[in-house]
């Protein structure tokens, strides 16, 4: 136990000596919430500065587009004048119910939709598990150095397993920390998806983790492997129509955010996602495939031969 305690720590170290990736993904991290800040301060979570077609005027027979902003000020006109009462309900109605609807209930929709689900579920989240999962051992398999580890007095499937547990602390500081930010820098749609999709978050970051490991004692310049999974099964193909989608793991992660979501009155409609299953469907195969995915590194790690 003491050995397999000192191989953990070993893990870890090796984890933190991997700065250039470590850096990278930290610059995407503060981009992306540089992106959210300046969506905040803009106001652009709303729907206000979405663009509509509207009759021109005589003068220009052809549509204009404008945005729903100006839309709403039109339509607020009539509240602004001298009127009886009576006469502006209707207005005042209309006007309350636009507001609420493009400002009020879309934000929430809309940070969900482009931050949370399309860069961090669908391209960072996947992106930054690849940088630790494959790190300590496919990193040692790369520099040839992975049967000096063999004269560790450990079983191989135990030392597979510290690797696993050493890659999981670096890949849930920036998968969950990145969320906690975003949803911070989101202003009040960021508070309403941070109790939301923390879970999504976390079983996702387990299971793409088991997967990248296993690749990286599967085959060589497994990073390279990863990113191809990353870009073409995860962005392009887990996002189309078919049932190839079912192979993704940004689907499941995608469905159970959906389920919470509609347990907290909000309705999402995320592309790639139809038909979708059940939240504790989605739940059940991200743990499911999490401990499948595990279990097979570990056989595939204790028996395979590894030769410099």
């Amino acid at each position: 136990m003491r050995s397999w305690f000192f191989f953990l720590q070993y893990c870890l170290q090796r984890q933190a000596r991997a700065r250039l990736l470590v850096i990278i993904s930290f610059a995407l991290l503060g981009l992306v919430a540089l992106l959210v800040h300046l969506n905040t301060r803009y106001d652009r979570w709303s729907m206000m500065h979405w663009r509509v077609s509207v009759p021109g005027s005589p003068g220009k027979p052809q549509p204009e587009r404008v945005p729903l902003a100006n839309v709403l000020e039109i339509l607020a006109i009539p509240t602004a004048l001298p009127l009886a009462p009576e006469t502006t309900e209707v207005e005042f109605a209309i006007v309350a119910a636009l507001n609420a609807i493009l400002n009020d209930t879309a934000g929430p929709r809309v940070f969900t939709g482009s931050i949370v689900v399309g860069l961090l579920g669908s391209f960072l989240m996947p992106l930054w598990t690849l940088t630790f999962a494959t790190e300590a051992l496919g990193r040692a398999r790369e520099t040839r150095t992975l049967t000096w580890l063999f004269l560790r007095p450990l079983a191989r499937w135990s030392m597979y397993l510290a690797a696993f547990m050493g890659a999981l602390p670096g890949a849930l500081l920036l998968n969950v920390g990145g969320f906690v930010v975003f949803c911070l820098l989101g202003g009040t749609a960021g508070q309403f998806a941070l109790p939301l999709f923390w879970l999504p978050i976390v079983l996702g970051t387990l299971a793409f983790t088991a997967l990248f490991q296993l690749l990286s004692v599967l085959f060589q310049r497994a990073g390279i492997l990863g990113l191809l999974y990353v870009f073409f099964l995860e962005m392009i193909a887990g996002n189309l129509p078919g049932q190839q989608k079912l192979l993704s793991i940004s689907f499941y992660i995608r469905c159970l955010m959906m389920d919470r979501a509609r347990g907290a009155g909000m309705t999402l409609d995320l592309g790639g996602t139809r038909p979708p299953v059940s939240g504790e469907t989605a739940t059940v195969v991200l743990l499911a495939a999490t401990a499948v995915l595990l279990g097979a590194g570990m056989v595939v790690f204790a028996r395979k031969e590894f030769v410099d």
